[in-house]
């Protein structure tokens, strides 16, 4: 397989961006830049230049209506993955491109994916901070059950993962995910007031109010996306003092290799 350089991965991410941000606008979808990704743009106005991978949030209506009309109503170049059809191993969407393959470091290779955006649900939050915390132990247990026993920070690491990897291997992934998925969709009511970012995120700092659904646009890379009105507040709820680069030693990237599939599978 032909190695994919960064610069090349970002151009593929941003392509995908694009279908995604056309293909909401034309179908009434909303969704907003999330995360890093939007760090990027409120600082950098693209990529945070050590970076290598672009999120977006949808509200959780809007999510589900994606899963369904995305596949069928988009350009075709890309594709959706999901647990659901066990396309993805993640309680969450991607987006990908087809024509490419991903190695992450930290993660079994037999669970390889494609150069993607992810797609996070912005769900309904009670008052208290227990769906968080119960979405952490799942996470800490998904993580187990994904591990790659050939890779680790220390040689220490390296060997308490392939002593307990063989144990943790019988985990049924893609039925932790949906559990997962489902803690986030049923954590709130119509009666909550606070929006926020379950899976894979940075705990009770994403709560939000609903409000954070109101949207601008901001520039990343040159193009507009959309975003939360509100993205000063959502930030430091997240970073702090955002506007500060971080130490040097800190700034580091996801850990992956990608590639073109040679063999043209889709």
């Amino acid at each position: 397989m032909q190695p994919i350089a960064l610069d090349q991965v970002k151009q593929i991410e941003l392509d995908i961006l694009r279908d995604i941000d056309a293909f909401c606008r034309k179908c009434n979808l909303r969704y907003q830049l999330n995360s890093g990704t939007l760090l990027g743009a409120i600082r950098h106005r693209g990529f945070i230049p050590w970076d290598d991978d672009i999120d977006i949030a949808m509200p959780r209506e809007d999510y589900e209506r994606f899963f369904v009309e995305y596949p069928l109503h988009s350009s075709g170049k890309f594709k959706l993955l999901s647990h659901r059809d066990k396309s993805s191993i993640y309680p969450f969407f991607k987006v990908v491109d087809p024509r490419t393959v991903v190695f992450e470091k930290y993660v079994n290779p037999r669970y390889q994916t494609g150069v993607w955006v992810d797609i996070f649900p912005l769900d309904l939050l009670p008052a208290n901070d227990r769906p968080f915390k119960t979405c952490n132990r799942y996470q800490m247990l998904y993580a187990l059950a994904t591990a790659n026993p050939e890779t680790a920070t220390s040689a220490t690491r390296k060997l308490i993962k392939k002593l307990t990897t063989p144990l943790f291997e019988r985990i049924d992934i893609y039925a932790t995910a949906a559990k997962m998925d489902k803690i986030a969709r049923n954590a709130g009511d119509e009666a909550c007031t606070d929006r926020g970012m379950l899976l894979f995120g940075y705990g009770p700092r994403e709560r939000q109010p609903s409000s954070v659904l109101d949207s601008i646009e901001v520039e990343f890379e040159g193009e507009l996306f959309f975003a939360p009105r509100d993205y000063d507040a959502y930030l430091t709820s997240l970073y702090d003092d955002y506007m500060t680069l971080p130490p040097v030693e800190k700034r580091t990237a996801h850990d992956f290799e990608a590639y073109w599939r040679l063999d043209g599978r889709a």
